[in-house]
Parts: C-alpha cells; sequence; structure tokens
C-alpha cells in the first residue's frame, strides 16, 4: 500500500523560519557581492577551494549531488545555500541550480562564520540549521520507504504540494527521477499503472489531481 502517512507527520508542521533567515541575511549582504544567477546554472558550494554561501532574495533552486545529480532538496527565497559550510566546510559533493533566475549574492563561509561570531547570530544560525536538517530528514523519508512504489508515491504527493508554475515545468517522471535512484522503466511502469488505475490525472503531462493512492497496492 503506498503511505501517505509523512504527510501527516509532525514534522510537515514545522514552518520555515523566515525571520532568522532575513536577520542572518541583513548582516551578511553588505559582505557580499552580486553576480549572475541565472536559471539552471551549476553552482558549486565550493569555489577556487574555499566554501562559499548564496543570499538568495527572489527566486527558488535545487540542491544536487555532484556525483549523479540526484536532488535532496528543493530552496526557496529568502534562503542561505551553502549554510552548513559556515561551520563544516563541504567538499565538492553538492552544488545549487536554481531553477529561475535569482537575485543572489556569494560570499566566503569564513567570512559569514565571522559576521556570525562578531554580532552573536548563533541562535539564528541554530535555527536555520535544524531547519535544514529536517529539510533533510523529509528527503531521506521519501528516499527510504519500504518499497519503490511507497517512493513513487511519496514523490506524487511532494509534486502535487508544489505551486502550479512548477508542475507546468516538469514533468512527473523527470520529476520522480531527479529525486530517487529508481530506473526509468520501472518508474514509467508503476506511473501508466497509476494513471490507469485513476489513482493519478495528468493534463498535457502536468499533474493535476491525485486521489487515493494509500489504497492501492
Amino acid at each position: 500500500m503506498c503511505d501517505k502517512s509523512y504527510v501527516f507527520s509532525k514534522f510537515e508542521l514545522i514552518k520555515k523560519p523566515v525571520h532568522d533567515y532575513q536577520v542572518i541575511m541583513e548582516a551578511l549582504a553588505p559582505f557580499a557581492t552580486f553576480f549572475d544567477c541565472t536559471k539552471n546554472k551549476k553552482l558549486m558550494l565550493v569555489q577556487s577551494g574555499k566554501p562559499v554561501c548564496y543570499l538568495v532574495f527572489e527566486g527558488r533552486g535545487l540542491i544536487c549531488r555532484n556525483r549523479d545529480n540526484l536532488v535532496l532538496t528543493t530552496s526557496r527565497a529568502p534562503m542561505i545555500v551553502g549554510l552548513t559550510s559556515i561551520l563544516f566546510p563541504l567538499n565538492e559533493e553538492y552544488y545549487w541550480r536554481p531553477e529561475t533566475d535569482c537575485i543572489a549574492m556569494k560570499l566566503d563561509a569564513s567570512a559569514a562564520r565571522q559576521i556570525i561570531s562578531d554580532n552573536n547570530l548563533w541562535q539564528h544560525l541554530a535555527t536555520l540549521i535544524g531547519y535544514t536538517a529536517y529539510r533533510l530528514n523529509d528527503h531521506n523519508v521519501k528516499l527510504t520507504a519500504r518499497s519503490g512504489l511507497s517512493i513513487i508515491c511519496k514523490q506524487i504527493y511532494a509534486l502535487m504540494d508544489e505551486p502550479i508554475e512548477v508542475r507546468r515545468k516538469v514533468g512527473l517522471t523527470n520529476y520522480i527521477l531527479d529525486r530517487t535512484l529508481l530506473s526509468r522503466s520501472y518508474v514509467m511502469k508503476i506511473v501508466a499503472e497509476l494513471k490507469a488505475q485513476g489513482k493519478i490525472v495528468l493534463d498535457d503531462k502536468v499533474l493535476v489531481k491525485v486521489e487515493g493512492l494509500e489504497d492501492n497496492e
């Protein structure tokens, strides 16, 4: 049976700490520089051997794993990409890919750490890192379901929760493939079965309705 329990998890009640993002971004912005942040540009979290942070004021993007381009999470403004690098420098394993043209600034993670320390913003940073951990936990729940069918169901619900402008731009099969390690043939087979059973409704490849997936074995 497709398990929809994650939708009702208490973790889903956690709201994005927008105020904490704004406080830290306002402190970092005077020391950061604007850069060309265009759609689908691959932006590494380590540049010239140094971890960097991106302050994103408008737009949205994807945090991806470099070795296989697996999408780990979606990020929307206001946001700080590379946040954990402030405390724990990352290698070149991850990158950020804007889904839209963004208004963004960049600075070294080491400089961000010093600014946060000078302004005693550790509590705000702790809140943001906790929120980041929650988002990654949500991804792990979707990726480690008990069966391939359950993994696909969770991704279908995740896509249905996306804004309509996102659903219009990405097909269901590609959305699932970008976020899981399942094979294309298996995903296409399950999606076709769910569509034939009336569990999902697509309009010109756009997901428009999900109904009764939890009852499907």
